[in-house]
Parts: structure tokens; C-alpha cells; sequence
């Protein structure tokens, strides 16, 4: 498994980042969606296999990864470095999102559990019962439920494809019509 963090950046940003460097594309309609900031190897630095979830929470300046058959997660350094391997008391992390103070982590069931970045404890979860196979996927929208945020997950589990906007506190707000497959 191989942790890729992908982040979109315009010709104007890349710019502003390094104002020696040209773009060599100048057509905005051909810039790619995503660009490939950095890549690390998370198996080969943590010893095992199973890295699903992967969040950048800005507010401590740190990556967190998960490993979804444990409560393993890891804390990352902006450079890529290991910072620290810690275990949370919940299994199954698959992906992760934060919100402004927490971060959300979705574990293939109908709870979705809120964890506090700077103490790495549980503070509270989410029901996304509404969502019949639970969340494995997730992410946080700042303009759902008209300004109040809103959290959009699902499960690739056929026959139901959908995705699901929640309120921040499990209110059911909308069903998003899906039919693909293997969606984290």
C-alpha cells in the first residue's frame, strides 16, 4: 500500500508557491483534476499493510492514517515523517474527514465516531443509520445542511450503490443516486 495525499493546485497557485518555476500547461481545460503532491510508502515506514483511511487535519499540522483491521492509526509530520502510532478504541477506520475541530472516521458501520485531534479520545458519534449498509466512505461538506455542515458517505455493497448526506448530528438529508462500484 502506498499512501498518496493528492491535492488540487491551479497554474495560479503554483505560481504563487514558486514564482521561478513556469507551468509547462496554460490551458485551464486541460490542467489535471489532481496533482500528486508527495508520496509515501506507509507499509514499508509502519510495518504492515491495511493503511485505509487518510485525513490532514491543518489545525496540528499532521496527517493521520488508519489501519482498518485494528485501531491502529498513525500520525504523520508534514514532511512525511512518522510522528507517533497510536490505538483508538473503535476498529475499522476506512476513511476519515475533519470538520474544523474533529475528525470523523467511518468504520463500515451504521456509527460514524468523533475523535478529538488533539487528545486522539472519542467525543461523540454520528448515526447514519438512513444509510442502509453503513458508511465505509465519508466526507465532510461546509455547505451542507444550509451552512450547519454535513457529513456524505456510503457503502460499495451491491445491490445499493448510494450515497447519503447527514446532518452533523445523523439527521438523514438526502439520498445521492449511484450506481459505481468500488467508490472510497
Amino acid at each position: 500500500f502506498v499512501l498518496t495525499w493528492c491535492f488540487t493546485l491551479s497554474a495560479q497557485d503554483f505560481m504563487e508557491v514558486s514564482p521561478t518555476l513556469k507551468p509547462v500547461n496554460h490551458d485551464p481545460a486541460l490542467e489535471a483534476t489532481w496533482d500528486v503532491q508527495f508520496n509515501y510508502d506507509a507499509t514499508a515506514i509502519t510495518g504492515a499493510a491495511g493503511n485505509a483511511g487518510a485525513v490532514y487535519i491543518p489545525t496540528i499540522n499532521k496527517f493521520w492514517t488508519s489501519r482498518w483491521a485494528t485501531g491502529v492509526a498513525h500520525q504523520w509530520n508534514a514532511n512525511g515523517t512518522l510522528d507517533l502510532e497510536f490505538t483508538l478504541p473503535f476498529t475499522g477506520t476506512r476513511g476519515m474527514c475533519f470538520d474544523g475541530q474533529y475528525v470523523y472516521h467511518s468504520t463500515n458501520t451504521t456509527t460514524v465516531q468523533k475523535v478529538d485531534p488533539v487528545t486522539r479520545t472519542v467525543v461523540g458519534t454520528v448515526p447514519v443509520a438512513g444509510a442502509p449498509n453503513g458508511f465505509r466512505f465519508i466526507t465532510y461538506n461546509p455547505d451542507g445542511n444550509s451552512g450547519a455542515g454535513s457529513i456524505i458517505g456510503g457503502n460499495w455493497t451491491s445491490p445499493n450503490l448510494n450515497f447519503y448526506e447527514f446532518s452533523m448530528t445523523g439527521t438523514l438529508l438526502r439520498t445521492i443516486n449511484s450506481t459505481v462500484t468500488g467508490v472510497y
